[in-house]
């Protein structure tokens, strides 16, 4: 809300429900709101009990920083008022709200997280040291004067008095020469506010709905969500589900399934992963959907996973299932940087430092993580970077309408063709892969179901036995569970076991055999007829010799097989 006391030389700002700071705001509490709605869907009804403790202190959390946000939109009073004076904020950074026009020099406009402030710079004046790098940050001689707290309207009619105030203080100065004055009055002039919203004005008329970017969103969302419900888990989906879905493996590729190489694009690891990837998507997919066009767009998108997970061919993907739009999301950033360099003499100054900042801190960010981290496929992330850049530097932007249109068309061919011949040369040199992805992953389930149905059956005999020498179970009901539980339990992981296909040079070739092996004992037991010794209350079987050299053989077996199991469950 703005309101005028005088027209020509009183004017008072109002805090806006629609300025950056107010939306913020909301947007956090929206956000709050459907991350709790989205834990209690996902959630199983057992898990609701430990959901109370996150959503309390979330809640804290953001209650305590809305409170801070709240302070800062007062719709009550007046947060700036200027005057023939100078200028007065509570929102002024120190102890000091308020500045005379005459001993302010310039006004500078910045962001931080997209929140803009304008920061002054004092006279010369006596006591006042130009430095910050005190305990609180705060600069005297360079007073901070945050206005996310206006609309954007008002922030460029504020911007632009002030502009009109310094310059008339500065031209009108008795310590001012007429060319100096004239120079800084120029140098007011200047409004990089408006500058900004008029360029964001004349994306949002190229592209009122950045649709494509909402798409892919979604996309990836709702194939996430579909995993989920067939047996993905927040922080973490089975690499066979990933397979089967159609995550990237240069041994299937190799064999045919070219397909894998795009499909992979819209699997993710992990809730989290799924999240940073659409943030990034969200953050600098629009604004490059308006610079090049929805087609363009499209192809930069789709080109640089598709490059990046051709590149994977040669690294990652030879040893792992490799999934997920880093590559794309990193190539769409790059192509955004690109068309920034090439006009950055007709873009805002404030959107290109801001923009650029930020698309550098996610680049080293995204490369850093993903050096120090295993498991993380670099080799997609720079196959997709190189394409966004390629890509950005082939494709038109449509801050020169006429040269694009004259242009986008060839160069979208151009852009194509070279997408699916890099592709088919990435693919058709790449070395060929020894390991297949997909049998391994079997052989890995069945050594893992094998192992876990011993230790079960085992877990469960145990029960049985210390609840016959209770005298709760008599030895008939005992040898008939032995036969007609245990065994033929024992013989399907015998079965499972031996279905392992596992090279020569595989370490877990001799705790393979051991297990099967020590399966094979204890059937052996199983089937000997055990009997009642009389007066003894318990079971011994009828060749005591054999069945006491086989208990040792077997307690030895096992005690390996139960120190090397949690390496059998970690694959």
């Amino acid at each position: 809300m703005h309101r005028t006391q005088s027209a020509t030389t009183n004017k008072q700002f109002y805090a806006s429900p629609k300025s950056p700071l107010a939306k913020y705001r909301n947007s956090l509490w929206w956000w709050l709101v459907a991350s709790w709605v989205f834990l209690i869907v996902i959630s199983k009804k057992h898990e609701y009990g430990r959901l109370w403790l996150p959503i309390v202190f979330t809640y804290v959390v953001v209650a305590i920083f809305d409170s801070f946000l709240k302070r800062r939109l007062p719709y009550d009073q007046p947060i700036v008022t200027l005057d023939d004076d100078g200028i007065e904020s509570l929102l002024f950074a120190g102890a000091i709200k308020r500045h005379s026009w005459g001993e302010l020099v310039e006004a500078n406009v910045s962001k931080f997280k997209n929140m803009p402030f304008i920061q002054f710079r004092l006279q010369a004046l006596v006591g006042v040291i130009d430095d910050s790098m005190t305990w609180t940050g705060i600069n005297p001689a360079r007073p901070v004067l945050p206005i996310s707290s206006l609309s954007a309207e008002d922030q460029i009619e504020l911007l632009e008095i002030i502009n009109q105030r310094l310059g008339f203080a500065q031209s009108t100065s008795k310590s001012t020469v007429n060319s100096s004055a004239s120079q800084s009055a120029n140098n007011f002039a200047t409004n990089p506010l408006a500058e900004e919203k008029a360029f964001h004005d004349q994306l949002e008329a190229y592209a009122p709905i950045a649709w494509i970017t909402w798409l892919l969103i979604g996309v990836n969302v709702l194939v996430w969500i579909a995993m989920w419900h067939t047996g993905a888990k927040i922080e973490q989906t089975p690499p066979e589900q990933l397979l089967s879905w159609g995550g990237n493996t240069a041994f299937d590729v190799q064999r045919g399934e070219w397909w894998r190489m795009a499909t992979a694009m819209f699997l993710h690891g992990s809730l989290i992963h799924l999240g940073i990837n659409m943030a990034g998507l969200y953050v600098v997919g629009g604004v490059v959907e308006r610079i090049y066009g929805h087609l363009p767009f499209t192809l930069i998108y789709l080109g640089s996973g598709l490059i990046g997970n051709g590149l994977s061919l040669y690294f990652g993907a030879q040893y792992a299932v490799s999934a997920g739009a880093s590559g794309a999301v990193l190539g769409v950033t790059i192509a955004l940087m690109v068309g920034m360099y090439q006009h950055r003499e007709r873009l805002p100054k404030i959107f290109s430092k801001r923009r650029l900042s930020g698309i550098v801190l996610f680049v080293f960010y995204a490369l850093l993580y993903g050096f120090i981290n295993r498991g993380i496929d670099n080799a997609a992330h720079i196959g997709g970077m190189l394409t966004g850049c390629l890509l950005g530097l082939l494709l038109p932007e449509r801050l020169d309408m006429e040269s694009f249109k004259h242009r986008v068309k060839k160069h979208l061919i151009i852009g194509l063709s070279s997408t699916v011949i890099a592709t088919t040369a990435l693919v058709s040199m790449s070395p060929q892969a020894t390991l297949n992805i997909k049998s391994e992953l079997k052989n890995q389930a069945l050594l893992v179901q094998g192992a876990n149905s011993i230790f079960h059956e085992l877990v469960l005999l145990d029960l049985d036995i210390v609840t016959f020498r209770r005298g709760q179970m008599s030895a008939a009901e005992l040898n008939s569970k032995i036969k007609n539980t245990y065994l033929s339990g024992l013989k399907q992981a015998i079965q499972q076991l031996s279905e392992v296909r596992l090279a020569e040079s595989d370490q877990r070739l001799q705790m393979l055999q051991e297990m099967k092996l020590s399966t094979a004992l204890l059937v052996s037991i199983f089937e000997l007829a055990p009997f009642q010794k009389p007066g003894s209350g318990k079971t011994q079987p009828t060749d005591l010799e054999r069945a006491t050299l086989i208990k040792d053989k077997l307690k030895a077996i096992t005690a390996r097989i139960l120190h090397e199991g949690h390496k059998v469950r970690r694959l």
